[in-house]
């Protein structure tokens, strides 16, 4: 039995911000996260790597470029 205080379970990749497109999970996960599709998922890891801070960061200066025009 859990104590009141545990903390709640994370996957691995949740708890590191990294994406694993090896596994199904991680990328529904990451895909309803970010609001992608699987295939812009996978074209933003290949550009900036498994972890999720820089692909973050990408979308948001996207959208702050897409609001400014």
């Amino acid at each position: 039995m859990q104590s009141a205080t545990a903390p709640a379970k994370k996957t691995p990749s949740l708890q590191h911000n990294t994406i694993s497109l090896a596994t199904p999970a991680d990328v529904r996960y990451w895909m309803n996260t970010l609001g992608l599709g699987e295939e812009q998922l996978r074209l933003l890891v290949r550009m900036h790597g498994t972890d999720a801070r820089p692909i973050r960061a990408a979308l948001s200066a996207k959208m702050k470029n897409s609001q400014a025009a």
